[in-house]
Parts: structure tokens; sequence; C-alpha cells
């Protein structure tokens, strides 16, 4: 394919300007492009699981993703509002890093610095975080840290960041049902209440498939979902796993809704499965 055909990201040149990019780890360094890689011009939230982000990086250990994702939040890069049950943890990117109009550049871990969730600080001669500028156009990622190192509410990991993330999650409509059930049933109108009912089958030990088929029916065309069906053999281990054969989008629409999923190669199935079984009446 030519090269003027291909797709591509430009990359935030303040990163590697302010040096943060040179004294990132090569995780971080992998990590970083790979949920780039999800977002769009305006560097909206992305949800990817941790299965692609796996495969994208080259990671062998989840506990290697952990360790390049908690380093970028430290770092200041992005900022996570953590998932749970069939939830993928959304990524928010942050660039306070880079200079405001005045030419200036926020330090990168000295004073005035905390990692999201920690105490407000402000500059010396600051009277408060600042509140100017012009509004973001429409769509615009909310999460664009200003120059003071303020976190929003929204994203300190508190009560705003959990609502907001709902209410991006499912729409304001669904939010609303979902606070009238509250009401109706003497509960209070947190957000671990409203999750409870926004995710019916968080709460399940393992999700099974039926379930996951109707949460995929729902936001995908009955074309995309019948390819996925004739692709999906078996929920094994609390995995389910599909025949290799299904386009990128349509994996990256599975992975974000569940992380236990494992594409099995077409020349590979039937021994997989062989031995899957194999080792099931063995261990009997």
């Amino acid at each position: 394919m030519a090269a003027d055909k291909l797709p591509y990201f430009k990359f935030i040149t303040a990163i590697i300007d302010s040096g943060i990019w040179a004294g990132l780890s090569p995780a971080a360094r992998a990590l970083y492009p790979a949920l780039l890689r999800f977002s769009d011009r305006n560097y909206r939230p992305v949800y990817p699981g941790t299965g692609v982000l796996l495969k994208l990086t080259g990671f062998r250990q989840k506990s290697t993703l952990r360790k390049a994702r908690k380093e970028l939040e430290e770092i200041g890069l992005i900022v996570l509002a953590r998932g749970g049950g069939r939830r993928n943890t959304c990524y928010h990117f942050r660039f306070d890093f880079a200079p405001d109009e005045g030419g200036t550049t926020a330090p990168r871990r000295g004073a005035g610095e905390h990692p999201a969730g920690g105490e407000e600080t402000t500059r010396p001669g600051s009277s408060g975080p600042s509140q100017g500028g012009d509004p973001p156009p429409p769509g615009y990622n909310q999460i664009h840290i200003n120059i003071n190192h303020q976190v929003p509410q929204e994203l300190s990991g508190g009560e705003e960041s959990r609502l907001a993330f709902l209410k991006r999650r499912f729409g304001a409509e669904a939010i609303d049902r979902a606070r009238n059930e509250c009401r109706l049933a003497g509960l209070p109108e947190r957000s671990e209440t409203l999750e409870k009912i926004l995710y019916p089958h968080a709460g399940a030990n393992e999700p099974s498939w039926p379930d996951l088929a109707e949460d995929l029916a729902r936001q995908i065309s009955q074309a995309s979902m019948d390819r996925i069906q004739n692709a999906f053999l078996e929920q094994r281990e609390g995995m389910f796993v599909f025949r290799d054969v299904l386009p990128e989008h349509l994996r990256a629409i599975i992975e974000r809704h569940c992380e236990n999923v494992f594409f099995e190669p077409e020349e590979q199935a039937s021994v997989s499965r062989k031995e899957f079984w194999t080792r099931a009446v063995d261990s009997k």
C-alpha cells in the first residue's frame, strides 16, 4: 500500500520537546501511542480492553501493562477512570505539560504537581486555579488540565468522576431512569447504586455469552452481530473463544465489552479444543 494511503495520527510534539518522552520507560513509550490509536483529533477518552493493549504493545504480562499505565498516570500524561466487572478502564489524556499562551511550560514533577486524586496545590503567588480562557469546542476532551495543575472534580476519582463516566457510557436518559428507580426503591442516588442498576450482570462471577451478545446487539448492526455469532465457538473457563475470522473493528468492540476474549486461529481450532478437553478430563 502507498504511504499516502495509510492512516496515521500526529504525535504530540510537546511531549518530545519538553523532555518527558526521553524520561519514560520503554513500556510507557509503547503504551502511550497504543492508547492514542483509539482516540481522535480532539483526544477524546478511550476504552481499550486489556487484551487488545497487550496485543498492540507486545507486553507478555499484565503486570507490565499495569506498571506502564501507572507511570503514565504519575507523570501526568493520562488520568484513569477505572472500570470493574465488565467495564473497561477509561483513559483520559492530559496536556498540562504543554506551554500556555505565554510560552511557559508547567513543571513535570516539581512543586505544585500531584497525581490525579491528590491534594490540590497552586504555584506561589497564585490566588487559585485559573478559570479563564475560551470555552472548548463541542465534543472536546474535557480533561485538558490547566497550567496550575488543577484536576477537575470530574476526574478526581470521586463521585463526580464516576457519574460523568456513567453518563458518557449510557447517556443522560438512562441515568435519569436509574435515578428514578433509586427514588422508587428508597435507595441513595449514588454512583455505586446507579452502577448496579445500569450493569445488572456486573455482580455475577462470570458473565455469560447471552449477556455479552445482548450488549453487543444493542450497539452494532444485525449483519455485524451475525458475523460475531458465527465466529463464536464456546465459553471456556470464563474465556469467550471466537474463530479468528473477525475484522479488527469487530474484535475491538468485543474486547471493549469483555477482557476475557481469545481469537482462535482457524488452523489450530480443532487441535486446541482437543487439547482443552483432554486436560479437562485428565484433571477429574
